[in-house]
């Protein structure tokens, strides 16, 4: 951050090798102006959080059946997908971070519990694996 902190112009150059500009609050923004491959790297670049969301569903369909094997629940009918069991396993995957969402007001604070215990259940359980 320090290279363009003297940096005054508030559009960065379009062309490789132009003149740098401030950087910008949100990250894929200093990527906006790139023209290289027509743009499309640029277009590439500034849509990549959108495709970080798109996953979402995925994730969630994925953890949903992965509680339903553990519990040992048979996996919905495709005809009839609409179950009491599928409804609740789909509740029980989705309601707990739109709930944490709703309520949290900082979201730093949730990221660093989430990712403190990630990072201790990595470091605890690889070694623990290795051994085994």
């Amino acid at each position: 951050l320090t290279a363009w902190n003297a940096e005054t112009a508030s559009v960065c150059s379009a062309d490789l090798g132009g003149n740098f500009c401030r950087i910008q609050p949100l990250y894929n923004l200093n990527f906006a102006p790139l023209s290289v491959g027509g743009g499309s790297v640029a277009l590439f670049l500034l849509a990549y959080p959108a495709m970080a969301i798109a996953s979402i569903p995925v994730a969630a369909i994925t953890t949903r059946n992965t509680i339903g094997q553990w519990l040992g629940i048979a996996p919905p009918d495709p005809e009839v997908p609409y179950t009491i069991s599928n409804i609740l396993l789909t509740l029980s995957v989705v309601v707990p971070p739109f709930s944490i969402a709703l309520i949290t007001q900082d979201v730093q604070a949730v990221i660093q519990y989430v990712g403190g215990y990630a990072g201790l259940s990595v470091s605890f359980l690889c070694p623990l694996i290795l051994l085994i």
